[in-house]
């Protein structure tokens, strides 16, 4: 059960993260969760990157936008 629930805080940081609206501390909190860098450390086992590399990827790619766009429509 804790896994699904972080699982869950995660990925609604990414949709935080990837409105540029927040800074990480903000996402931090309004997921629930009370240590950057324990927020930092999950999201690092979810995604595989640190939300920095996972940003730049992202934007690399072009996926920043389509990302946006595609949450903007649900």
């Amino acid at each position: 059960m804790g896994e699904f629930v972080r699982k869950v805080r995660i990925q609604k940081a990414e949709q935080l993260l990837l409105s540029g609206q927040y800074n990480i501390s903000e996402i931090t909190h309004l997921v629930g969760l009370n240590s950057v860098s324990h927020f930092r450390e999950c999201f690092k086992e979810e995604y595989g990157l640190s939300t920095s590399e996972y940003l730049r990827k992202l934007k690399e790619n072009g996926s920043i936008q389509d990302n946006l766009s595609s949450e903007s429509d649900k």
